[in-house]
């Protein structure tokens, strides 16, 4: 369950303004659940998962941004979201070897917000909402857990130069590619009681460069290009619309030891 709550404030009527916006999981702030896609799942839940879904719910997201409008036929946005970067280094000592149940562990954890920037232009070239086109940029971002691990034993003969065993791990959680759209809106008719708009988009997203959870690149996915066309009627207070939308995924299909559900 996710709980949204949003709010604007104009700064300057008609020209400038600040709003903010936060997608609050409900019960637990943020949920990392690192898988493995590939054959090493058998060794800890032996199941498949959704590598697009889950985590994107799963997760406290706050978003913050202002838009500016200089004339009548254009406003521009700027933004950012705040997602968490966390890193982890447990301590650990095992008096016996032989008896692994018994440790003494001091772990030690840092999180720290990051900012992810996005942008927006609206262009009406009439001066007014008749016509108008969209565009918006959002950059990559990640959450990161970087975790280093220090094992020690009792009476253990260590590596050349070393007092500990080292075991680092790099996580990546709610990966989210660099995107880029452009739309466009349109008034066809309008009367005193009828409104009749269309409206299409693009949107690129660069899937190519996408991290999974134990960062990991994978092989053979593909940017995508998705798109989508409607139209809006209205009459009086009552509105009807249809539209499509086309959504490739970047996944090819799946053999041997990758296992991308998506």
């Amino acid at each position: 369950q996710v709980l949204i709550v949003g709010m604007s404030v104009p700064l300057i009527k008609d020209t400038l303004a600040v709003a903010v916006t936060s997608a609050m999981t409900v019960g637990v702030l943020q949920t990392q659940r690192p898988f493995y896609v590939d054959e090493r799942e058998q060794f800890f839940q032996n199941k498949l998962y959704f590598e697009f879904l889950g985590d994107r719910l799963e997760a406290t997201t706050v978003a913050v941004a202002m838009t500016y409008r200089p004339m009548a036929h254009l406003s521009i946005g700027i933004g950012a979201t705040m997602i968490n970067r966390a890193t982890s280094i447990p301590q650990i000592y095992i008096p016996d070897a032989s008896n692994q149940e018994n440790v003494e562990t001091n772990p030690q954890i840092e999180v720290e917000p990051i900012l992810t920037p996005h942008l927006g232009l609206v262009y009406r070239p009439l001066g007014d909402d008749e016509f108008e086109v969209s565009t918006s940029v959002h950059f990559p971002s990640q959450s990161t857990l970087a975790g280093r691990g220090y094992l020690r034993f009792w009476d253990f003969e260590y590596p050349d130069d070393q007092t500990e065993l080292k075991q680092p791990f790099d996580l990546v959680f709610q990966d989210e590619p660099l995107r880029i759209s452009l739309g466009f809106k349109a008034n066809v008719l309008r009367t005193e009681r009828l409104l009749w708009t269309v409206y299409g988009d693009a949107l690129w997203a660069r899937w190519a460069a996408y991290t999974d959870r134990h960062g990991g690149r994978p092989t053979n996915w593909t940017n995508t290009l998705s798109g989508s066309f409607g139209s809006r009627f209205a009459v009086g207070q009552n509105a009807f619309g249809l539209g499509l939308h086309y959504a490739p995924t970047p996944v090819p299909e799946q053999d041997g030891r990758t296992n991308y559900v998506d």
